[in-house]
């Protein structure tokens, strides 16, 4: 998704910025999204998520889990419960 009123923090790619909208669920353990990328061995990667909620009135915010060849990387994040605040996921890989 991407719009000029867009407030995304961090860096665009080519002067764009986009994301992704994903509407939860109570599902555990369900992908938001996954894909595969090459790696080369001995090549640090730095992997980096900003998240926040479109509506307010959740009574359990969506819980994030981030992972890298099935093993998690750090903890389990809450999304916040305003909209608008933003919250950062950043891991090297």
């Amino acid at each position: 998704y991407r719009t000029p009123q867009s407030q995304i923090p961090g860096e665009s790619v080519a002067g764009i910025n986009q994301f992704m909208i994903v509407d939860a669920d109570d599902v555990v353990g369900k992908d938001a999204w996954r894909t595969t990328v090459n790696v080369t061995s001995g090549v640090p990667y730095y992997f980096s998520a900003w998240f926040s909620n479109l509506h307010e009135s959740f009574d359990n915010p969506p819980r994030l889990r981030f992972s890298i060849n099935n093993v998690q990387q750090g903890v389990v994040i809450a999304t916040p419960n305003n909209t608008h605040d933003w919250k950062q996921f950043y891991t090297v890989w």
